[in-house]
């Protein structure tokens, strides 16, 4: 059962403790039956393995050693494969029931290769299919460590499948001029079975906790300490209307639907920015884009790239979330699959282990790295994990299956034909899918779907990782929030994709605050809030003094049971990717939309336009007057703190192809 259990007759509590008993010895049972199928280690079959190593070269520095044997990076050796570059291994195995693959992936080098862009893939190949099962890029800022895998391969467990382990560079063919300096190693590569009996075991032990009303060892240590362990979960580009949880008609999020029932739900949260970065960066300093300054839209308006390139950074001079979580006495880590994030752009600030990952990652390995990072037991310090999703951001490429279940539903709006002029319109990255070219493409809705398939893929996906941090008591003693960066325009103001406007569309977006044992879960809060609160809110909530010049503000007390408190906020954003002075000043009723060097305004009323399709600024200037001042008063402020010292950092090669494929780079 993945989320905790509402309370139920005494009765009935008597049943479901005998019951649960029942299902821990037969787990116990479980257990020993599966401990009866041998591990299969790799590294001890390479000699039977298909070897297809197409003119692939070994590194200089390890020309004398043998295919397999030990590897030893950052201090930790595994036995291993270090196969040339690049190369396949084909094993022949019967996969044993729940299998899974284990393995560590890691280039091995003398000195960092700057250029050296290495992709793993796994295969399972049957008599009558072939799947790519795994696939991710490792660069040069990856090396000289392990990276700890796990590939699902329960699809075919009790049948004899050809594994094939591959490795090659990324984006050629060939073997590129790096390929003797890299080695490429599976670390341990381990198939073997996973046992639900443990994961059975925390499953009921966690049910009779709660049926018996008595919280587990782990929870009442949490709650004791005032501590709790922070899960920070962003869905890039996931609006807040495609959530059942916020009104959507349709098949689309049941299962954080049923996270949302168990958080506290707020209904108005805005981003500070309509795009990644300065959105990103609002929320890791508490400061406003105008202050931070990351605000920059690099390869908006560039063609390809040349050396030389260069992108704002966030600056050193930034004292992030992580940081202070950091100093606060919390383990940190980030697991991150947009590239806008990598390293070197200075949003690592503060975090212990920071990992960002392919766009096209084809597994778990995201929330799998993550979880293991989170229940490992080498300190008793909470932690601070950050995840940033990828799954709904364009383009849209959700399984066929997703879309079929979502393209009917009510809230995609009327459909209508797009004209030539309209289809043109469209981003062009987001043509960048076979589906693009089909003829139904010419339909409004199609696209709608599209996105919306995307929000469901995320959420069948996201289900396992719900199901084991609640089945083994890690959710029910952590605060997990759950919001995204910014939105998605899909036509609504005749534009598509996101970072060019301030409608809702691109800045409303949902945040759910689940506290540690689903305290308060249920709640709605109509307030309004902002990105830029939760720095503060969460460093009430860890115990740790939030430091002076913050911009946001504690909303703690919309998370206590009692009074909504004040509801007189606002929150402002601006920094889209190119109208500098365009910025928004959001009520719970009103918002005002103005550019500050055109000139041009907009007011909508939401209680009687929803859409903002209707400007009022004409028919209710006083209230546009009375916004504006607010916003005056809100840009003196932000003046007033003073701006950081603005940095940049190279764009490289590989950064400008990563950001081509998410329509940052033209």
């Amino acid at each position: 059962m993945p989320f905790p259990m509402k309370e139920d007759e005494p009765g009935m509590k008597s049943w479901l403790s005998l019951l649960i008993i029942v299902l821990l010895c037969s787990a116990i049972a479980l257990g020993w039956v599966l401990g009866h199928h041998p591990n299969q280690a790799l590294v001890g079959g390479v000699g039977e393995a298909e070897r297809d190593f197409n003119g692939g070269r070994i590194a200089s520095f390890a020309s004398g050693e043998p295919l397999d044997g030990p590897i030893t990076l950052d201090n930790i050796t595994h036995p291993s494969l270090g196969p040339p570059l690049p190369s396949k291994l084909t094993f022949l195995t019967t996969l044993p029931p729940d299998a899974v693959l284990d393995f560590a992936a890691g280039l091995e080098t003398e000195r960092e290769v700057w250029r050296a862009k290495v992709r793993f893939q796994v295969t399972v190949e049957t008599e009558t299919s072939r799947e790519v099962v795994y696939r991710e890029v490792f660069r040069s800022f990856q090396q000289n460590r392990w990276h700890p895998r796990r590939v699902e391969l329960t699809r075919w467990s009790g049948e004899t499948v050809r594994l094939t382990l591959e490795v090659g560079p990324a984006y050629s063919k060939e073997p590129p001029l790096w390929a003797d300096r890299v080695r490429a190693a599976w670390g341990h590569p381990m198939v073997s079975s996973s046992s639900p009996a443990g994961w059975f075991q925390a499953t009921a032990a966690a049910l009779l906790a709660r049926v018996s009303g008595r919280p587990s060892e782990r929870s009442r240590q949490a709650v004791g300490s005032g501590r709790p362990s922070i899960l920070f979960i962003l869905v890039d580009t996931l609006r807040a209307d495609y959530l059942g949880s916020y009104g959507f008609d349709g098949d689309i999020s049941p299962n954080l639907d049923r996270l949302a029932a168990e958080s506290i739900r707020f209904e108005n949260c805005s981003s500070q920015a309509p795009w990644t970065k300065p959105s990103v960066a609002s929320l890791f300093t508490s400061l406003y884009p105008g202050v931070h300054g990351v605000t920059n839209h690099e390869g908006m308006f560039w063609g390809d790239w040349t050396p030389g390139m260069e992108a704002g950074k966030l600056p050193e001079q930034a004292v992030t979330l992580a940081e202070l979580m950091q100093k606060g006495g919390y383990r940190t880590a980030a697991f991150i699959a947009n590239p806008l994030l990598a390293p070197g752009y200075g949003f690592e600030q503060g975090f212990d282990s920071y990992e960002v990952y392919e766009v096209e990652d084809l597994s778990r390995i995201l929330t799998d790295t993550a979880k293991r990072w989170m229940e490992s037991k080498t300190t008793d310090k909470p932690f601070f994990a950050y995840l940033h999703f990828m799954n709904v951001h364009g383009p849209y490429m959700a399984p066929e299956a997703d879309y079929l279940a979502v393209k009917d539903s009510p809230s995609l709006g009327a459909d209508k034909q797009l004209s030539e002029k309209e289809y043109h319109a469209i981003t062009d990255y987001l043509k960048r899918v076979p589906w693009a070219e089909a003829p139904e493409a010419k339909q409004l809705r199609t696209w709608r779907a599209r996105y919306a398939a995307g929000v469901r893929a995320f959420d069948r996906s996201f289900l396992p990782f719900l199901e084991e941090i609640s089945g083994s008591g890690l959710l029910d003693e952590t605060l997990l929030v759950l919001t995204s960066d910014h939105g998605e325009e899909l036509a609504e103001h005749g534009g598509w994709d996101h970072g060019h406007s301030l409608y809702e569309h691109q800045l409303r977006i949902p945040l759910l605050i689940r506290m540690p044992g689903g305290r308060g879960g249920g709640r709605e809060v109509a307030n309004v809030v902002s990105l830029v609160d939760l720095l503060p809110t969460l460093l009430a909530q860890a115990g740790i003094n939030a430091p002076d010049g913050l911009q946001g503000r504690d909303i703690s007390f919309l998370l206590d049971d009692e009074g909504v408190g004040d509801d007189s906020a606002a929150s402002f954003s601006t920094a889209t990717s190119d109208r500098p002075g365009l910025h928004s000043v959001r009520t719970r009723r009103h918002k005002l939309i103005t550019d500050l060097d055109g000139g041009e305004t907009f007011l909508f009323d939401f209680e009687n336009d929803s859409g903002e399709q209707q400007n009022i600024a004409g028919r209710e200037p006083g209230l546009a007057k009375r916004l504006r001042e607010r916003l005056r008063h809100h840009l003196e402020k932000m003046a007033s703190h003073g701006a950081l010292a603005a940095e940049v950092a190279p764009i490289s090669e590989e950064m400008s192809e990563q950001l081509r494929k998410l329509g940052y780079v033209k």
